[in-house]
């Protein structure tokens, strides 16, 4: 097992419980329904749902539930789309979204397909897979997460993050600028 594995479990497991139940207010509970409120709680949900499976790999817990094994994986291509789009609905006060929006989902659907062999398999034969990968808790690292290599969604799941973050910045600057100049006008006679 990990050095300082029980004390990372534990935060692990408060910060899926705390970001569940945030994104669960944000998306059901929250008076005002916002399209923004919605797209930041799946983000949210994706993260919490990563440190869930994430702590239950650690602790050998994920025995106990195989089938959240894997579940996750799709998700991690929803965080920054819905964090950018979730930037984005706040700035421009959108209600709803735009016509080509889809395309941000495209990578989070395709991935979500091809790992759906493996999702749909008994419980059994993953508690087998997780017996085989857990010898080491680096295996988990190097498992293949589906029909392409090993090391091709992390380097995409990588390179998208750094991509939105940037397209945020842009978004954030921007919005800054336009600021900037209407204060500027309201100020000069």
């Amino acid at each position: 097992m990990m050095p300082y594995a029980e004390p990372l479990t534990l935060l692990m497991f408060l910060s899926a419980f705390i970001g569940t139940l945030v994104s669960f207010i944000l998306a059901f509970v929250n008076p005002v329904p916002r399209h923004a409120s919605r797209l930041l709680s799946v983000s949210l949900f994706s993260v919490a749902l990563f440190a869930l499976t994430s702590a239950l790999l650690i602790n050998h817990s994920i025995f106990l539930v195989p089938h959240l094994f894997r579940l996750n994986m799709p998700l991690h291509y929803l965080v920054a789309p819905c964090a950018y789009l979730y930037v984005r609905a706040v700035l421009q006060q959108e209600a709803r979204f735009r016509r080509l929006d889809w395309l941000h989902f495209v990578p989070f659907g395709l991935h979500a397909l091809e790992l759906l062999p493996f999702l749909l398999h008994s419980a059994a034969y993953k508690h087998e897979y997780l017996q085989l990968l857990l010898v080491d808790i680096a295996g988990v690292t190097k498992q293949q997460e589906g029909l392409l290599p090993g090391y091709y969604h992390p380097v995409l799941k990588f390179v998208l993050g750094t991509s939105y973050v940037l397209l945020q910045w842009r978004l954030l600057w921007r919005f800054g600028q336009t600021g900037r100049k209407a204060r500027h006008r309201k100020t000069t006679p």
